[in-house]
């Protein structure tokens, strides 16, 4: 089942919250603070074959488990983000960035049987519009 809080936060109070970055993550939309339900044996089995997939046909792209994505005032975690590669930042040793602060080329999400599918649609239009 999905945990959300209640209370409406700003996105900078979200960020000061000490267990958002627990598994499974939270996401924060609309204000709100939601926690992604805890992935299955099925769920894990297809998100680690997603990005095997992703992986094995592009060089331009990588595909990306549980990353962090914030942007337009969303905070959320899709269960595979895939990225082109001359979208990461890298630091000054050209290490990569920490935090992506940008909408991800493509957002795949695994709907889990408890999950509730409109939340997980309005995330991935929330991607599209980026």
């Amino acid at each position: 089942m999905t945990a959300s809080l209640a209370k409406i936060l700003t996105l900078e109070e979200f960020f000061k919250l000490p267990y958002i970055e627990e598994s499974p993550a939270w996401e924060y939309v609309d204000g709100i603070a939601v926690q992604k339900p805890m992935p299955k044996t099925r769920h894990s089995i297809l998100q680690k074959r997603l990005l095997t997939e992703v992986d094995s046909h592009s060089e331009a792209y990588t595909a990306l488990p549980e990353l962090r994505c914030t942007f337009a005032g969303r905070s959320i975690v899709p269960d595979v983000a895939v990225i082109a590669w001359n979208r990461i930042q890298v630091n000054e040793v050209r290490e990569p960035e920490d935090n992506f602060v940008e909408a991800p080329d493509w957002s795949i999400e695994i709907l889990s049987p408890d999950q509730k599918a409109n939340r997980v649609i309005d995330n991935l239009l929330h991607c599209i519009k980026r």
